[in-house]
């Protein structure tokens, strides 16, 4: 319970953390002079892009208001990185843009875990099939079918965790992460379900039993 005590001890907090880092490669005639932090809410899937500015020697420095811990991405052209800040803190990340599978080095006070949430491989459901599931699974089978695959992956997330001795802020972080991921894909079902009801009066099997069903799972 302790680590879930950290978290919550962090959420009465209101600061701005820094983000700064060196993007190696990087020279102002590649042709872009800016990245992005794609901060937002999880439960309401709104985002708050955040632009970050890169100097020509390849710097770069940004920002966040926040007043929660932050589990996200930034973005250059061509190379994508994760990482985790908590209120009031800086980071600092060097980035090869140059070799896609050189590790993003961190140094700050999140560091550890940083590099402990990158050595992880989260599986998220397959949303390249959810429009095609929406229109042709019924609730009850893709409940069913989905909720196996969550099961699995989850399985799968405790064995990488075992394997090696990781900090209970990164052990929490990936599992609300897995939990979270999973979650917002039963809803989008709901959604994408509820647009092709629209398009098509006749479809059986409609949303309320699924809800509920759900709704006593959770």
């Amino acid at each position: 319970m302790k680590q879930y005590r950290y978290f919550i001890a962090l959420l009465l907090l209101l600061d701005t953390s820094r983000v700064i880092g060196y993007l190696r490669g990087y020279h102002p005639e590649i042709g872009f002079s800016t990245g992005m932090i794609y901060a937002g809410n999880e439960l309401t899937r709104e985002d708050y892009p955040l632009v970050v500015t890169i100097h020509p020697d390849g710097r770069f420095e940004v920002d966040l208001p926040m007043n929660y811990p932050l589990y996200t991405y930034l973005a250059f052209q061509g190379r994508t990185s994760t990482f985790y800040i908590e209120p009031g803190q800086s980071l600092a990340m060097i980035i090869d843009r140059n070799d896609a599978n050189a590790p993003t080095r961190f140094l700050g006070p999140t560091a550890r875990i940083n590099s402990e949430l990158a050595s992880i491989q989260v599986k998220s459901p397959p949303y390249s099939e959810l429009m095609e599931k929406a229109k042709n699974v019924t609730p009850d089978e893709f409940k069913r079918s989905h909720l196996a695959t969550w099961k699995a992956n989850s399985e799968e997330l405790e064995r990488q965790l075992s394997s090696r001795k990781f900090t209970p802020q990164t052990r929490t972080i990936v599992r609300n992460e897995l939990a979270l991921d999973h979650a917002a894909y039963m809803f989008d079902y709901v959604s994408y379900r509820k647009y092709q009801q629209q398009q098509n009066p006749k479809m059986r099997h409609w949303i309320p039993r699924f809800m509920i069903s759900y709704t006593n799972y959770l």
